[in-house]
């Protein structure tokens, strides 16, 4: 049995300080306001490209992970352990934009009302409800029970 850890955040001088001296998996860049974050984007997707993607949860973060690390790659690898079929068997809901692969590689991918349009435009259905409207709870209902 394997399990997972992240250490506990701290603030670093600077990207490149933190990439001379660590191994990094996922950088996450937190901002006061949705406009704070969304002027700093395209820096760092230029920054990255061809070597990370750029992708954002919440309006006031973005998360920055190496080329192919999503959650897509975390649900397939689960259910290949577990034998499941990903089109057949699995329904996902989703609401931001790192949710859109896993959308994606699923049978039943469900966004909510609030989701990203990014994960609106791959989703097999959006709700009307949102994440705080039991969205998840309409898309059990609807597509799995």
């Amino acid at each position: 049995q394997q399990l997972a850890h992240e250490p506990v955040s701290e603030v670093v001088p600077s990207v490149d300080d933190l990439l001379a001296t660590r191994g990094v998996r996922k950088l996450l860049l937190m901002g006061p306001s949705k406009a704070s974050i969304d002027g700093v984007r395209s820096i760092w997707e230029a920054a990255f490209k061809g070597r990370a993607e750029v992708t954002q949860a919440v309006p006031t973060m973005l998360e920055i992970l190496p080329l192919g690390n999503d959650k897509s790659r975390g649900v397939m690898k689960l259910l290949h352990s577990m034998n499941v079929n990903p089109q057949m068997d699995v329904c996902a809901v989703g609401d931001g934009e790192n949710d859109a692969e896993m959308l994606r590689v699923v049978g039943c991918g469900v966004a909510m009302s609030n989701a990203s349009e990014k994960t609106k435009a791959v989703a097999d259905h959006v709700l009307e409800a949102s994440n705080d409207e039991d969205g998840v709870a309409e898309a059990i209902d609807r597509f799995v029970l």
